[in-house]
Parts: C-alpha cells; structure tokens; sequence
C-alpha cells in the first residue's frame, strides 16, 4: 500500500469526523435542548418523597423516571434494579404508596 492511500485514508476518516461533528453540533443538539426543555416543564420534584435525595432523584431521572406517575407504576424490583446500592436505605414500598398519593393529588 502507498503512501498517497494511507494519506487518503486518513484525510477521509478526518473529513468524516468533521461532517458528523457538524451535522450533531448543528442538528441534533437544538432538538435535544429542546426536548429537555419540555421535559423540565413536566417533571415533578422526586425528592418530595420521603426517602428520595438528590443521588436517588438522579438514579430515577436516568432511567427515565421523572413524574410521580411513572415511579408510582414501577414494581418494587424495578426500583430495587433502579436505585441499587442504595436500597438498603430506601422503603421501595413506601415511594410508590408516596408517589401515588402525589399523582392522584396532581391529577395525573
């Protein structure tokens, strides 16, 4: 192989890198910062649960728990999976009994 292919080959893989860089920067981060900006209206405040700090709020909002609603629908495994190492200082029952009584306070 000579040298103008690796050359070539560089110079695409760089150039590609560039275009993607471009079209995410340009594209997909104002859809994304959108969507969170939604998002943020909706979500409720998870700490409002007795039990539930910033670490576990955290856990749930990355797994895609961001209402009373949804935590109030998770089974007590699901959340066991959710929170992990911090199960042992969390009732798993008592957030979703919580959660309910939040959502059906909200109208959800």
């Amino acid at each position: 192989m000579s040298k103008e292919f690796w050359i070539g080959l560089v110079a695409g893989l760089i150039v590609g890198w560039l275009v993607e860089w471009l079209i995410d920067w340009c594209y997909w981060r104002k859809r994304f910062n959108a969507v969170v900006g939604q998002l943020e209206d909706k979500k409720d405040d998870l700490k409002d649960i007795k039990g539930v700090g910033k670490i576990i709020e955290r856990r749930l909002n990355n797994a895609g728990i961001f209402t009373f609603k949804r935590l109030s629908e998770l089974t007590q495994s699901e959340i066991e999976k959710i929170i992990g190492k911090t199960q042992n200082l969390s009732d798993e029952k008592a957030f979703v009994k919580q959660a309910r009584k939040k959502a059906k306070k909200k109208g959800n």
